[in-house]
């Protein structure tokens, strides 16, 4: 009888731990994917920038 409740206790504790390692590691996959979106938006905005300062140039040197 102790046994059994002891186990069916020990089981349930699993069972929470690994959901709360699960949650973990969405929460993190889903930063790591937020980073990535981030980085991809600077360089976006980077490389737009310098196409912008190019065109500028350009239009400085034909005036």
């Amino acid at each position: 009888m102790m046994t059994s409740s002891s186990r069916k206790a020990n089981r349930h504790r699993l069972i929470r731990t690994e959901r709360l390692m699960f949650v973990c590691s969405r929460l993190v996959f889903d930063m790591m994917v937020m980073m990535m979106m981030m980085m991809m938006m600077m360089m976006m905005m980077m490389m737009m920038m310098m196409m912008m300062m190019m065109m500028m140039m350009m239009m400085m040197m034909m005036m």
